[in-house]
C-alpha cells in the first residue's frame, strides 16, 4: 500500500502544471513591453524572440589562428599595421574557418591558416555535458547595435553578444560557437 502522502504530493503537482499553463496562456494575451537597460538603445529580448545558433557537432564556425591574433596585436601596438583596418577592410585578418568535431570522447575545434597550419583546440573533455549546455543555451542576446564608435565588427560575423572580443584578448582563444 502507497503512503497517503504520494497522493498528496501527486496533486500538488497536477494543480502546479494546471495553474502554471493557464497563467502561461494568460500572460500571453497581455504582454508587458520588454526591459530596455540604460546601456542599451533596444529593449531585451524576451525567450520566445531569441534565436539558436547552429548548436551540436560536426559544424563549421568562425575562429581565430592563434598565431594570427598576436601577431596582429604587436604590429598594432608597435604601430605597424593602423587598427582601423580590422574594421574597414574586408580582409578578415587572423579569421579561419573551424569545424567541432568529436573525437575520442573529446570535443575539438579544428581549424586550419593558410599562414600558419593546422590546428586543433579541446573544447570540452566531456560529451555529455558539452551538449546539455548546448542544450541550455537560453539563445542569442542583444543584436550589437550599428553605430559609428562601438560595435563596428569589421569582418567578424559574429554580432551578437557582449563579451566575445574580451574573452578573445584575454585568453587568445575563441569562443565563437
Amino acid at each position: 500500500m502507497h503512503k497517503p502522502i504520494k497522493y498528496v504530493e501527486k496533486a500538488v503537482t497536477v494543480t502546479a502544471n494546471a495553474a502554471w499553463t493557464v497563467f502561461d496562456k494568460l500572460n500571453q494575451i497581455s504582454q508587458n513591453p520588454s526591459f530596455t537597460p540604460k546601456w542599451s538603445d533596444k529593449p531585451l529580448l524576451k525567450s520566445y524572440q531569441k534565436m539558436k545558433p547552429p548548436l551540436g557537432w560536426p559544424r563549421e564556425t568562425d575562429s581565430l589562428c592563434p598565431k594570427c591574433v598576436p601577431e596582429l596585436r604587436k604590429e598594432i601596438l608597435d604601430g605597424q599595421r593602423d587598427y582601423k583596418e580590422l574594421m574597414q577592410t574586408g580582409e578578415k585578418l587572423g579569421q579561419v574557418k573551424a569545424t567541432v568535431i568529436e573525437r575520442d570522447g573529446k570535443i575539438l575545434m579544428t581549424k586550419t591558416c593558410p599562414k600558419h597550419g593546422y590546428f586543433e583546440d579541446v573544447m570540452a573533455i566531456d560529451t555529455t555535458f558539452f551538449a546539455h549546455l548546448e542544450k541550455v543555451f537560453p539563445g542569442r542576446d542583444i543584436r550589437a547595435h550599428n553605430d559609428e564608435n562601438l560595435h563596428k565588427h569589421g569582418a567578424s560575423t559574429i554580432t551578437h553578444g557582449r563579451g566575445s572580443v574580451l574573452t578573445v584578448d584575454l585568453t587568445n582563444r575563441c569562443n565563437m560557437m
